[in-house]
């Protein structure tokens, strides 16, 4: 090879390299649509430990599980919540609770749910602004249980009286 196509190589190089570390230090944040907020759910995966999940209890008025951050109307909100611990490979081992909150959650900002973690069976939860931390409803401290045989129905009722 000659030299002038390895500098015109190294340059490409460095050129992609620089844009490639300048890109992925920039924390990217999600535009959120006119009118609506964007929500999050909350995990902690701990290979040693317990592992903890407080998420939407309900998407579109029906039971859902695990959601991807999503962008809903702002105004005032009844949201069902879903709590639970499990330590991996121990069986029976899952803890929950379920808990409603009755809120008003502003256009443009980001919300997510947060716990205190549990302490034994015992865990307190929020919602809270992702961009300052700043706790958007009251703290609710719940008793994490057993999980019930025969709920489905009642999920459905509860999730068919909330707004998400």
């Amino acid at each position: 090879m000659n030299s002038k196509f390895q500098i015109t190589l190294a340059l490409v190089f460095v050129a992609s390299s620089l844009m490639l570390t300048a890109c992925s230090s920039v924390p990217f944040e999600p535009s959120i649509s006119e009118g609506k907020f964007r929500f999050e759910n909350f995990r902690r995966i701990n290979k040693t430990r317990t592992d903890e999940y407080v998420t939407l209890m309900c998407l579109n008025n029906k039971p859902t599980g695990w959601q991807e951050p999503m962008q809903f109307e702002a105004g005032e909100q009844i949201i069902w919540v879903h709590a639970r611990t499990y330590q991996e490979g121990i069986e029976n081992s899952k803890l929950e609770a379920f808990l409603r909150f009755d809120i008003n959650l502003e256009a443009d900002k980001s919300y997510m749910l947060n716990r205190l973690a549990a302490d034994g069976d015992i865990m307190t939860i929020w919602i809270q602004e992702v961009k300052t931390g700043i706790s958007a409803s009251e703290k609710v401290t719940v008793q994490l249980e057993r999980p019930a045989i025969y709920e489905h129905n009642l999920r459905d009722t509860q999730c068919a009286a909330g707004t998400i």
